[in-house]
């Protein structure tokens, strides 16, 4: 399909204004999720935020429900972004060691198969400052 009209073309079809909305350093989720992404030199950090996150039903806790489903969204940006070097994601605050596990594992699991490796570190709350 050729373009032909007087704008050009990304205008006309919206897509850079789809490609500023993809790398904006604040991403709201459809699950009510938000991810503020910021870039450094020496790192990239990702918080999440549990806005306006509303867990599915019979989600035994908020910070697990909200971290299992932002754990997907995290890998995806990374990916589309085209993130490297060490990249710190600071997910909600949970106190049971097997719940991190599991957000860690997820984590993992989303980023498996990508183009770039992604070695997911564990960090032990209970140590962390």
């Amino acid at each position: 399909m050729l373009h032909a009209g007087p704008e050009p073309a990304f205008a006309a079809l919206g897509i850079a204004e789809q490609i500023e909305q993809a790398l904006a350093p604040e991403l709201m989720l459809d699950s009510g999720l938000r991810l503020h992404i910021e870039e450094t030199a020496a790192l990239t950090s990702i918080d999440v935020d549990a806005a306006s996150f509303a867990p599915r039903r019979g989600a035994r806790t908020t910070p697990l429900a909200a971290n299992l489903a932002a754990a997907d969204a995290v890998a995806r940006e990374i990916r589309l972004r085209n993130l490297s070097g060490l990249i710190l994601v600071d997910f909600l605050r949970m106190k049971d060691a097997a719940e991190r596990k599991r957000v860690t594992d997820a984590i993992a699991k989303s980023a498996a198969g990508g183009p770039v490796p992604l070695h997911v570190q564990k960090i032990d709350q209970d140590q962390a400052a």
